[in-house]
Formats: C-alpha cells, sequence, structure tokens
C-alpha cells in the first residue's frame, strides 16, 4: 500500500510531527511505502536545517531528512506557505504547489494528516 502524509503543524511546538515520524516507521516496517510527505502551513518549519538544535531534543527535521533518504521518500513543502512564512529554500525539499499535493494524492492509496 501507498501512503502519502501531510503534516500541518511546526516540529517544534507540536507532537503531529513525531506521530507522522513514528506511523511512517512502523509503515515501512510492515512493507508498506511511504511516497511523499507534504509540508503544508506551519508544517514547512520542517525545511528549516538549525546547527544548533538542542542536544536533549528529538531533531525530528534531520529524522525527516534521514528517513526520506534512506526510502526513497519525496519531501516537499507548500510553495504558499514557505513565502507567507519568509522561509529560504533547502535542497532536501521540494518547493511545490498544492496541486503538486492533490496529484500525489490521486497516486496514493491513503492519505493521512498530522497537525
Amino acid at each position: 500500500m501507498k501512503f502519502l502524509l501531510q503534516i500541518t503543524s511546526s516540529p517544534f511546538h507540536s507532537q503531529g510531527s513525531i506521530t507522522a515520524y513514528h506511523f511512517a516507521k512502523a509503515v515501512i516496517e510492515k512493507g508498506h511505502r511511504i511516497s511523499h510527505v507534504f509540508m503544508f502551513m506551519d508544517g514547512v518549519y520542517h525545511i528549516l536545517q538549525s546547527k544548533d538544535f538542542p542536544t536533549d531534543e528529538l531533531d525530528i527535521c534531520k529524522r525527516w531528512r534521514d528517513l526520506a533518504k534512506e526510502h526513497h521518500i519525496e519531501l516537499s513543502a507548500c510553495i504558499n506557505s514557505v513565502t507567507k512564512r519568509g522561509i529560504e529554500n533547502s535542497s532536501d525539499f521540494a518547493i511545490t504547489s498544492y496541486s503538486a499535493f492533490v496529484n500525489a494524492a490521486l497516486e496514493a492509496d491513503r492519505v493521512l494528516q498530522f497537525g
């Protein structure tokens, strides 16, 4: 089964991203596939790369990047959300329109949103 995940919450102020990450790992362990993770609204803060992330906190942004590289998951962020928040581009995330999310949803077997 192919899953598409949408994350709408900031990685710094909510458990949504951590829950989505653990869900993704469990899905992969069961032999399913995460085809795409789309960051929307405050979820676009995942594209930030902080070099000074506290060592006693889970760096969920890095975890998503590592999981995506290991399992060939496409990471993208909504261009409108990125622009509205003044975030610089990231080489690990594609900056796309919301229509890209809709197209990915049409190809997925399941779409889940985590906020």
